[in-house]
């Protein structure tokens, strides 16, 4: 009878530590055996592998998903680049002469060529006065019937 149910409560204690919900407090050592003991503390240490190991996992899913996403922003950015880069050499406009250079930075300035198109003229001179309250200009290159290209400078901080 008493060996009976030592090996129920061993039975009892294995069953609790494979599903993960043994606890010590159920089991009074003094009532138990020494194998009763070395049971009690393997499954102890089972339970705590197995905390560490879904702590351990959560982790890992955690790495994978900040690495995903630092590996998408760069990745994002360089086609961002990319299509850019391709814009500028898809320029199609029709270029500035050097006689009117001087005139588009003008207020309500628009070129013969282009009183057809949509606009006002306000753009660039816009675009050159904020330059200038910074301590900045604007720069452009052109070359009629093969488009214009403008870059702005601003004083290092």
């Amino acid at each position: 009878m008493w060996r009976r149910k030592n090996w129920n409560r061993l039975n009892e204690m294995l069953d609790e530590g494979i599903r993960g919900e043994f606890t010590e407090s159920r089991y009074d050592e003094t009532e138990l055996s020494r194998v009763e003991a070395k049971w009690k503390h393997f499954l102890e240490a089972s339970v705590i592998s197995k905390k560490n190991l879904e702590s351990e996992r959560e982790s890992m899913k955690s790495l994978i998903s900040d690495i995903a996403h630092q590996t998408r922003t760069p990745i994002a950015n360089i086609r961002l680049y990319g299509e850019l880069l391709e814009e500028r050499l898809k320029d199609c406009g029709i270029g500035i002469s050097e006689e009117e250079i001087p005139k588009i930075f003008q207020r309500f300035y628009r070129s013969e060529k282009v009183r057809e198109e949509e606009g006002v003229g306000i753009g660039l001179y816009l675009a050159r006065e904020i330059l200038r309250k910074q301590d900045g200009y604007i720069k452009v290159t052109s070359s009629p019937g093969e488009g214009s290209t403008f870059t702005m400078y601003l004083p290092r901080l």
